[in-house]
């Protein structure tokens, strides 16, 4: 199993940076930050950069619905 994908960079205007949190009492926006590592996709892990671009793209399309990313986000650890 691989540590994750390292966000290096977020397009201001991409989808990275209007995602929406689950799992708070409260709807809430979130956006990915350089640093932080999506660890899962829809649940399932990776072990490298290929099979993390192969659960990215089979079945998603950009702008078709969505999709769940695990990530560890570098401000607070979790």
């Amino acid at each position: 199993q691989s540590d994750g994908f390292h966000v290096s960079a977020v397009d201001a205007d991409g989808p990275g940076a209007n995602m929406s949190l689950l799992g708070s009492a409260t709807p809430i926006r979130g956006i990915l930050d350089p640093g932080d590592v999506i660890v899962a996709i829809d649940g399932k892990t990776f072990r490298d950069d290929i099979e993390f671009f192969d659960l990215l793209y089979r079945g998603h399309k950009a702008g078709d619905g969505h999709l769940t990313l695990s990530v560890l986000d570098v401000r607070n650890g979790r």
